[in-house]
């Protein structure tokens, strides 16, 4: 199916498999979605997403890429963010980067998920395992979240943060 630059592909992927491509979505569908007033969502994304057997979920994966992720009219560079799933009873993988290569910023968040029915014991089950490293963020962006604390914020952020544990 087309319109436009706006594609939908189905495709089949040997015996049991499936893989669907979404190109040109208007991000600005986010804002409809989620009920957030601070945040503006603009800009196209292509999603694909395929999965090597149906029945089984067995190695899945999804794959979100935008050329110019926009928030507030702010534009964060390219976007790309990976899930992978090799089976119901292992970790969920996921990798997010943000990239805007004129100023050097960058966001990229790289982790896993334990959900509750991995192969895992109790106590790890439903925990999640995440590193986020933010370089050259403009620290204007923190006013989309606590604006009622700070306003018309100058400079640069760069951090390095770890979330492990439970998320119950």
């Amino acid at each position: 199916l087309s319109q436009d630059q706006r594609r939908i592909i189905i495709q089949k992927i040997e015996r049991a498999g499936m893989a669907l491509t979404v190109t040109d979505i208007d991000l600005s569908i986010i804002n409809d979605l989620w009920q957030y007033e601070p945040l503006n969502f603009s800009g196209s994304l292509d999603f694909y997403f395929d999965v090597i057997d149906l029945y089984k979920i067995f190695d899945a994966e999804v794959v979100l890429e935008s050329q110019s992720f926009q928030v507030n009219g702010d534009d964060w560079g390219a976007l790309r963010a990976d899930i992978g799933l090799k089976d119901l009873g292992k970790p969920i993988e996921a990798y997010l980067s943000m990239t805007q290569p004129e100023t050097g910023q960058q966001l990229i968040i790289e982790g896993r998920y334990i959900p509750p029915l991995a192969w895992h014991p109790e106590e790890k089950k439903n925990s999640l395992d995440a590193a986020l490293s933010i370089s050259y963020l403009p620290l204007k962006y923190a006013e989309y979240f606590i604006s009622d604390l700070i306003s018309q914020s100058k400079g640069l952020v760069d951090a390095n943060l770890n979330f492990s544990g439970p998320l119950n």
